[in-house]
């Protein structure tokens, strides 16, 4: 051997460089690269070195190289295992498919058959690199000793395992934690991973990883977690304090002591993990499991695709498939897998779905439908002349209300660019609206899409009529309807949801109509004088802190008719300019609005149900800080009007009076 070593380096020492020292590995002098078998070992026993490389891989995603260790052989990767040592976070690649023993490692109960060599798990003391498998498998590790951590890993700990599959290895650990990718995880991740082979500990052994303080996603167990002797046993994890998710187990489990498809005792998060219904074994001390984290399912779920399209989740990379006519359980990187499905219904209102799945992606299948009833389909309520229509209508409540149109529209309705709808009455509403702005909407329970169109609509507008026609691109006429407010209301039977605010909505803009003297012919609803009026407690006076120099609050008023808005005064002293002030209201700063010599400040389409909010309006001198501050309320005016009715028109009174009763039921059902 001395002599082969010293030819190495006078060959080596002749082309290129001076060996200057011997590297010792594990207490074994490195061997000469011929003298590696095809599997990277040594007859002396010493392993083939893993070739590093410095400008192919970004392994960790940051925009820079790193340095990488490439694993082609089975000897490269016990070297790493050794470089690595009890810690470390050198990076690695798997390049090739490892094949460590061959015959049946996995079913041998630790009984070492031959020559097979044995394997020391990568740090037991925890992994901070990144190792990446690339999709390939290592095959015929063994394993069984009496030290803590076992598995392809001892410890990670914040280091990352990817896309790496064990097969037919063999770890059994005669303290605690195993798992067939790493025996403990903390703060780490692995993903990508699936273990088919046997574990065994006596405390905390699981397929993939024994005991889990990190992430374990897209990873599977199809090996044997004997947890005979063992505390905790899973057949993903033993025991999870991290989180698992996207993952599944159809390994046969045996266990003593706390256990479960997917972990044996859970304090984590497990999130769309599936196992076995048969993964049990029978020779289980206790028949049941004890956690019941995760989806128990069938053979027959798994073999359908079903569970395969579930794993996969809506994950934008291709995760999860499986090659239906050939695979019985989900793999990483397979065939994907469709969801497809036969409704019972129409296109416009699906019913209930037949569903299967496939490898090939087919369109969602309906019934035909049936217009018996009028050209409406009964499924979906399309129009059978392929036509647009009014559905119905609904109110939403501002200062004053929107009215919302529900219409049904064909496709050429709604792909024509020029088509609109032209919203008109008698007492002056004109308004055009194109389809093309229309808010598709759909209702709770899927079987509806309608299109929404608005029109906003003062308190003294309720009772017009509005006729909303639709105009197609080329001229032509489409649908029309005739509705108002009054008639919506008119509609909602007694004891129905917001009858009683639709009332006392109606009845306010009665009383509006006549304050404002607009088409008082066709009231929204008969209303007669207040015999009494409503009493608003002294808490909704307005508050005015003391006078400062350069500016006065002039007054504050309450408008209404066309909407609902505070409007405040100011006067500014001719010795001031606006500039030496600043406004705020609402929190914010704002800027007065000028009209003569006298500055306003707003607080526009005030909702009914908020009439009695608090608005501060605050003004502070620049040139001496001094400070202005209004508090002041819708309430605050209306209680002055009540108060005082003598001084005020009958109809305002009137008004006031209804806009309180309005309030109070605006409150009460739309609080907000």
């Amino acid at each position: 051997m001395t002599q082969k070593i010293k030819k190495s380096i006078a060959a080596i020492s002749a082309v290129t460089t001076v060996l200057t020292s011997l590297l010792y590995f594990q207490g074994n002098i490195l061997a000469n690269a011929e003298e590696y078998d095809s599997n990277g070992f040594a007859s002396d026993g010493t392993y083939q070195k893993a070739d590093l490389t410095t400008d192919k891989y970004d392994i960790d995603n940051n925009g820079e190289f790193d340095d990488v260790y490439e694993i082609s052989n089975a000897g490269q990767l016990y070297w790493f295992a050794n470089e690595v040592g009890y810690y470390g976070r050198q990076n690695a690649v798997l390049t090739a498919d490892i094949i460590v023993n061959t015959g049946n490692i996995s079913d041998f109960n630790g009984e070492n058959k031959g020559n097979w060599i044995n394997w020391k798990p990568i740090s037991s003391y925890g992994y901070e690199g990144i190792f990446d498998g690339q999709g390939h498998t290592i095959s015929g590790l063994y394993y069984n000793g009496s030290d803590e951590n076992a598995g392809l890993f001892g410890y990670l700990y914040n280091g990352k395992i990817l896309n790496v599959g064990v097969e037919n290895s063999y770890f059994n650990c005669g303290g605690m934690y195993a798992g067939g990718i790493c025996g403990r995880n903390s703060q780490g991740t692995i993903s990508g991973c699936y273990s088919k082979g046997t574990v065994k500990c006596s405390v905390d052994v699981g397929g993939v990883v024994g005991y889990n303080e990190g992430t374990v996603i897209n990873c599977y167990n199809n090996g044997f977690v004997d947890g005979q002797s063992s505390q905790y046993v899973g057949g993903i994890c033993a025991f999870n304090n991290g989180n698992i998710s996207n993952s599944y187990n159809v390994g046969k489990i045996t266990f003593s002591g706390a256990s479960g498809g997917i972990c044996g005792e859970n304090s984590g998060t497990i999130k769309n993990c599936y196992y076995l219904d048969t993964c049990k074994g029978d020779d289980n001390i206790y028949s049941e499991f004890g956690c019941k984290a995760g989806t128990e399912t069938t053979s027959k779920k798994f073999a359908s695709g079903e569970i395969a399209y579930l794993l996969q989740n809506e994950q934008n990379e291709n995760i999860w498939g499986q090659e239906l006519d050939k695979d019985d359980f989900p793999v990483l990187k397979g065939m994907k897998v469709y969801e497809n499905k036969v409704y019972s219904g129409c296109e416009g209102n699906k019913g209930d779905a037949d569903v299967s799945y496939s490898n090939t992606k087919e369109p969602d299948k309906y019934a035909d439908h049936n217009y018996s009833k009028g050209g409406i389909c009964t499924y979906c309520n399309k129009i059978e002349n392929d036509k647009d229509g009014f559905k119905s209508a609904s109110l939403a409540l501002t200062d004053g209300v929107i009215m919302n149109y529900y219409m049904l529209l064909s496709d050429d309705v709604k792909k024509d660019s020029g088509a609109y709808i032209q919203f008109t009455s008698e007492n002056g509403i004109n308004k055009k609206v194109m389809i093309s702005s229309g808010i598709e909407n759909v209702n709770s329970d899927g079987t509806l899409t309608r299109y929404i169109y608005s029109i906003e609509l003062r308190p003294d507008q309720m009772a017009d009529e509005i006729t909303a026609q639709v105009f197609y691109g080329n001229g032509k006429k489409g649908s029309s309807v005739n509705y108002s407010v009054k008639q919506y209301v008119e509609s909602i039977e007694d004891g129905e949801n917001y009858k009683e605010l639709a009332d006392t909505m109606l009845r306010y803009g009665a009383y509006t109509q006549l304050y404002t003297g607009r088409n008082t012919e066709n009231m929204a609803v008969e209303v007669q004088d207040y015999s009494e009026n409503k009493k608003i407690g002294d808490e909704y006076k307005y508050s005015l802190s003391d006078k400062i120099s350069g500016i006065e609050v002039k007054s504050a008023t309450l408008l209404v008719g066309s909407d609902t808005t505070i409007r405040v005064k100011y006067q500014l002293s001719s010795d001031y300019k606006i500039g030496n002030f600043y406004f705020k209201c609402r929190g914010e700063e704002v800027i007065p609005e000028k009209s003569g010599d006298s500055y306003y400040l707003y607080i526009k389409n005030i909702k009914p149900q908020n009439l009695d909010n608090k608005y501060t309006f605050y003004v502070y001198n620049s040139i001496t800080g001094e400070e202005l501050t209004l508090e002041y309320r819708a309430f605050s005016y209306m209680k002055n009007v009540l108060e005082n009715s003598e001084s005020y028109d009958k109809n305002l009174v009137n008004l006031v009076n209804a806009m309180y009763e309005y309030n109070q039921k605006a409150k009460e059902y739309t609080p907000y």
